[in-house]
């Protein structure tokens, strides 16, 4: 007999499923629906992504939708947002109920929200003065210098704990408030983002565990999607045919999600980084190709943005 913890994720289904209904019956057009057959497929392999790895189901739908099938880079954005407020709930409800979870993390999550969605709120007036294609740009040399450099240094700590001598609390805090604030305009950006920094705090500066740094960002990220898509929704204004793009795809995500997440402990995650690091160069150049002279500024942006991430890598000497 299930625990009454392990009710939770079934029930939780049913409430996205339900809220999926709803919008379907109030403003859904199953005609509309079927001609969006690509969000759905597009999103069995970003809903795999978001829960196997410290990277969003945006981190797929933003480059295949804007780069791809030409679709406006802020629509590919609020639909990255929408369905990623259904996949990584479901995926973060998983989490919480069917794994060994640490909630002693959760009392940390507040100031993680509230940081991020601070910086998505600022990134949300930039968005709108910068071009479009210099976007797109700061996405194809971000995402491959991040995946480039996380496989090179991925970090194989098992600390369960975040240990931190009280003579650079200080310098952690501004870290930490730069990271996720920096995080947050990301997502503002692509849909994605505050995960990936959050997990780069957690893992290449805290010296956490992988696993543990990966189920956390999931977690924030669903929490951001949800408050990113209604500030956009309510203040911004979003594109009407993201409503068919979501419906078309919630039943792949609120299940692909958890499923990603669970095959966390059974594959080796770095054969389906490799396969990511090789759809983020095919991105790379395919950009590249389409739009000509940008890659000088491609390549020195991928170089400030490695040497970033290697500057994060965390020294020993910092921890106890």
């Amino acid at each position: 007999m299930l625990s009454n913890k392990k009710i939770l994720f079934p029930l939780n289904i049913l409430v996205l499923l339900t809220i999926w209904f709803f919008v379907l019956i109030y403003n859904g057009n199953i005609t509309s629906i079927l001609n969006y057959w690509m969000y759905p497929l597009t999103m069995v392999f970003g809903a795999m992504v978001a829960g196997l790895t410290p990277l969003g189901g945006g981190m797929v739908a933003y480059p295949v939708l804007s780069l791809y099938f030409n679709i406006d880079p802020a629509t590919a954005r609020d639909f990255s947002l929408a369905i990623q407020a259904m996949g990584m709930t479901s995926a973060s409800v998983y989490i919480l109920t069917r794994k060994k979870f640490s909630f002693d993390y959760i009392k940390y999550l507040p100031y993680f929200i509230f940081i991020n969605f601070l910086g998505f709120i600022i990134g949300t007036g930039l968005y709108e003065s910068i071009s479009k294609v210099i976007v797109q740009l700061f996405f194809v040399s971000f995402s491959l210098s991040f995946i480039g450099v996380y496989l090179y240094t991925r970090n194989q700590s098992t600390n369960n704990k975040i240990k931190i001598k009280k003579i650079e609390k200080k310098r952690v805090i501004w870290i930490t408030f730069l990271l996720c604030f920096f995080g947050g305009v990301i997502s503002s950006f692509f849909g994605t983002g505050s995960d990936i920094f959050l997990y780069i705090l957690l893992t290449m500066y805290l010296n956490l565990k992988e696993k543990i740094s990966t189920d956390f960002s999931i977690i924030l990220m669903a929490v951001i999607s949800i408050l990113g898509f209604f500030y956009r929704y309510l203040f911004v204004g979003i594109e009407s045919d993201i409503t068919n793009m979501w419906l078309a795809s919630v039943p792949i995500v609120i299940f692909f999600a958890p499923l990603g997440n669970k095959l966390l402990g059974f594959i080796k995650r770095k054969y389906f980084l490799y396969l990511i690091l090789g759809l983020t160069i095919f991105n790379w150049l395919y950009f590249l190709n389409k739009i000509n002279n940008y890659s000088l500024y491609s390549i020195l942006l991928i170089v400030i943005f490695s040497a970033i991430f290697i500057i994060l890598k965390p020294k020993k000497s910092k921890l106890r």
